[in-house]
C-alpha cells in the first residue's frame, strides 16, 4: 500500500493502535489492446475496455492509501 506520510508507519512502530475510519473501492475502465488469459500469460487482441479498480482505505487520524 502507498501511504502518503510515513507517520502511519512511526504510529504503528511505536505500539500505538489506528484504527480503519473509511473504505472506498474506486471503479473504472481502461481501453486495452493486452489483457491476461486464465493461464496467467497476456496475450495480444483487439482494443476493449477493461475493468480496474484501486481500494483506499483512511484512519481515524486522517492518514490514507491506495492499494
Amino acid at each position: 500500500m502507498i501511504v502518503s506520510d510515513c507517520s502511519l508507519a512511526m504510529n504503528t512502530l511505536l505500539g500505538e493502535s489506528m484504527k480503519i475510519a473509511d473504505v472506498q473501492v474506486i471503479r473504472f475502465s481502461v481501453e486495452a489492446e493486452d489483457y491476461g488469459t486464465k493461464w496467467g500469460y497476456g496475450q495480444r487482441g483487439p482494443k476493449r475496455r477493461v475493468p480496474r479498480g484501486l481500494i483506499k482505505i483512511t484512519t481515524d487520524d486522517g492518514q490514507s492509501g491506495f492499494d
